[in-house]
């Protein structure tokens, strides 16, 4: 494995390039840890174009149900109330039991790690009361694919606590290539985000960091 700084770039300045400049019908995009559709993220101007159409992903039932109201109208979007993991299967989920007293940005807080919860305690106060516990629906990254016949993915984003790390590492490249991968690295190891640059150069994406935010963006050699 090797040790590297890689180079700070706007990733909302590529996304405005990257649909601009779109020839496709459609461009396919897939939000993994959509939560209920209110935060903004990187791709949250897009979603309601008319050439987009995707997959908007969010295990926790209460914050999937609102982006489901949230996008109702919305013909292009499909919706997914389930989390990504390594089988499919049901399992834990943890997560802030918001209130009035706390930020809106806590409701983005969820993992299957809980001491992944207890970094933000200066936010949230004593976690052993703001933490809950909720059992959710799994789907692998593959059965997902299978689920919804998806053939081609234009950008994949991923922000899951943490979790970024596995998931990446279980897609096949070789099966299915997303022209553009953006995920975030706040709550990965060194190991973790030196192993997935490894992962994403070995096959042909070249990498940068995000100069406004904790957020990598890896884009295919081959649309550059």
């Amino acid at each position: 494995m090797k040790f590297k700084e890689i180079p700070n770039t706007s990733i909302q300045d590529i996304l405005t390039a990257y649909f601009g400049e779109a020839t496709e019908n459609f461009l396919f995009v897939i939000v993994i840890g959509a939560n209920n559709g209110e935060i903004q993220d990187f791709l949250s101007g897009y979603l309601l174009n008319k050439n987009t159409k995707g997959i908007l992903i969010e295990p926790i039932e209460y914050l999937f149900n609102q982006l489901k109201d949230r996008f109702k109208n919305n013909e292009n979007l499909m919706f997914e109330n389930s989390a990504i993991y390594e089988r499919n299967c049901r399992k834990n989920m943890y997560r802030v039991n918001k209130s009035a007293k706390l930020p809106d940005w806590i409701t983005g807080i969820a993992s299957f790690n809980k001491k992944m919860i207890g970094m933000h305690q200066a936010d949230i106060g004593d976690p052993a009361k703001a933490v809950v516990k909720e059992n959710v629906n799994c789907i692998t990254f593959s059965q997902l694919l299978k689920k919804y016949k998806i053939d081609r993915i234009n950008i994949l984003q991923i922000d899951t606590e943490g979790y970024d790390y596995d998931i990446i590492f279980s897609i096949n490249f070789k099966q299915i290539r997303p022209d553009i991968i953006i995920f975030e690295y706040l709550h990965l190891t060194y190991y973790q985000c030196f192993a997935l640059i490894n992962l994403l150069e070995e096959n042909d994406y070249k990498v940068n960091r995000n100069k406004n935010s904790f957020d990598i963006i890896a884009i295919d050699n081959q649309i550059l």
